[in-house]
Parts: C-alpha cells; sequence; structure tokens
C-alpha cells in the first residue's frame, strides 16, 4: 500500500471523515450565466448603522432568501486542519430541494469515497475500505456534538439563516437580540438583563428580569449569534460558543456568487477554538457550479462491500 493510500486509509477510518464529507456540502451556489464572486462586504460606507427590530431585520433577510430546485458543483476544493494535521480533498456534489444531497470526494485521483443524505438516512461508502456506513442525524449528532438535519444544511449551502434548534418559520429566531456590531446587524440568543418596578407594600421596588435566552445542546448552553451584511442581508458569519466547555466554531461565508441578484456561497470557511486554542479549520471552495438542470440522483452501493452502523 502506497503512502497516499495509508493516508486516506486512516483518515477515512477517523470520525473527522464523516465530518468532513458532511461539511463538504456547506457552500453552495446556483448559475446559468457567467458568476460574478463578491465579498459581500459590512457596511463599506463605515458609516453608522441605524437600529433594526428583530421582526423587521428577519422581515428583510427573508425577503432577499435564495432559492432553487436542483443545483450542484462538479468539484470543490477543501482544505482542512485538524490540531495540526493538514490534508485536502475534492469533491462533486448535487442536491435536489428538500429530497436528497450526493457528495463525491477523492483525495488527489484517487476516489475515497461518496455520501448519501436524505431526511431520515445517510450512507457513506469508504471505497478505500470497502465498507458502507449506514446512519441517520441522530447518530451524527452524538458524533460531531452539532444538531444536524437535511433542511439545516440546504439553509447553510443556500446562504439562508438557521439555528442549531428546530425552527419552524423562523419562530425561534424571531426570538433572538437584534442590535449592530462591526458594521453588520446581528441575532444573539442571549438577550441582556432588564429591569422593571414593581409595587411592593406600596412602595416601587427596581427588581432585574432575566432575559436571557439559550441555544442547548444536549445539556450544554450555546449561544448562537448570525451576523448579516446590511445590503442584500445575506449571511456573512455564524457563532457558536459552547458556554460549559468554552469550545466556539465560527462559520464564515467568505464569498458569494450573484446569479440573477440572488446570491449564494461560494467560498466558506469553518473553524473551531477552544479557549483561543485551534481545533480544526476548514476552507471550502466550489467550481463549475450549475443550477436547475435535469440529473440522475440515482446512488447504488457494490454488494461486495461491509456494511457497518454508526452507532
Amino acid at each position: 500500500m502506497n503512502i497516499i493510500s495509508i493516508v486516506v486509509s486512516k483518515f477515512l477510518n477517523s470520525k473527522i471523515y464523516l465530518f468532513v464529507i458532511l461539511l463538504s456540502v456547506l457552500s453552495s451556489c446556483r448559475s446559468t450565466k457567467e458568476l460574478m464572486v463578491t465579498d459581500l462586504s459590512s457596511n463599506s460606507n463605515n458609516t453608522e448603522l441605524k437600529k433594526m427590530s428583530t421582526s423587521r431585520l428577519m422581515r428583510n433577510v427573508r425577503n432577499n432568501e435564495s432559492y432553487y430546485e436542483t443545483y450542484g458543483a462538479k468539484k470543490a476544493l477543501i482544505d482542512f486542519n485538524y490540531k495540526g494535521n493538514k490534508n485536502a480533498i475534492s469533491a462533486s456534489f448535487k442536491s435536489k430541494k428538500d429530497s436528497v444531497i450526493i457528495i463525491t470526494a477523492q483525495k488527489g485521483i484517487f476516489p475515497v469515497g461518496k455520501l448519501l443524505a436524505t431526511e431520515d438516512t445517510i450512507i457513506v461508502v469508504n471505497v478505500l475500505g470497502r465498507e458502507t456506513i449506514h446512519a441517520n442525524f441522530e447518530k451524527v449528532e452524538k458524533v460531531i456534538g452539532v444538531t444536524v438535519s437535511l433542511e439545516k444544511l440546504e439553509n447553510i449551502f443556500s446562504g439562508n439563516p438557521f439555528t442549531l434548534q428546530e425552527d419552524i418559520k423562523g419562530r425561534i429566531l424571531r426570538k433572538y437580540k437584534s442590535y449592530t456590531e462591526g458594521g453588520y446587524y446581528v441575532l444573539s440568543s442571549i438577550k441582556n438583563n432588564t429591569t422593571k418596578r414593581e409595587k411592593n407594600n406600596k412602595r416601587k421596588k427596581k427588581i432585574v428580569v432575566k432575559k436571557d435566552f439559550k441555544v442547548y445542546a444536549g445539556n450544554n448552553r450555546i449561544e448562537e449569534r448570525l451576523y448579516f451584511e446590511p445590503t442584500h442581508f445575506k449571511l456573512k458569519k455564524v457563532v457558536y460558543k459552547n458556554l460549559d466547555t468554552h469550545v466556539s466554531t465560527n462559520i464564515n461565508i467568505d464569498k458569494y456568487v450573484n446569479i440573477d441578484n440572488s446570491f449564494f456561497p461560494s467560498v466558506v470557511t469553518i473553524s473551531s477554538f477552544k479557549n483561543s486554542t485551534p481545533i480544526f479549520n476548514m476552507r471550502i471552495r466550489l467550481f463549475k457550479i450549475w443550477k436547475d438542470k435535469e440529473s440522475s440522483f440515482k446512488f447504488s452501493v457494490p454488494t461486495s462491500y461491509t456494511n457497518k452502523v454508526l452507532k
């Protein structure tokens, strides 16, 4: 077995493989013509942003959401660094809205695996290990420690807002606090404490009213912040801060593509830290992308491969 096969085999047998191949769909775009890449910067005029209520900010965000039926990228380059171990893979993927995502990955010229994700099924094919891993999003959550679903993945790679919680029609996000920071509009899951006065024995008394609204991942408290650029109200960054383990994860959408005056992510960086020590970093870049064209979504698994179930 050559050195490339050994490295790839070790990579495939680690939990980080499942994490990487899932996150390799964390950026996308759609195109029927030449794409214009933009960084959708923050407030470029350096003028102070006007305060905006949560309901108004969410209304602007929803009015600028991106939609598609099918889309894909013939090539995605994924560079990652896990605790100092650097590696890179390339991939291609395609997706049908609310139905299925298919990813094919390779290391250099060597195919290393592919993935099928639907609402209730995940299948990972390890080509070098000649095995197939069966799972669902609930089991994946136990492995990577992040709540994930097909809908959340679709929202991430279309640049639409999302939260770790189940958020039907944005009801959870509407409870978040809205403010401005660094030229962006921000939604935060933690609100500041407020005060009010209440009558007590014919005397008004000032008391503190707690309005903290935290996200939970298992028993851990999570602070969640979403940053939106002020022109098109597209998602630029998501920050997760675990208040119990002190691990923070940032998802930055570095660049978007402009298709028919709609914007879709094309470059995404994901990084994780404990206190100030880096744990994980991934950069994803997409090339040769397409949107709303006929494509086969058949997915086959060799019958000779060993079947495993993620526990």
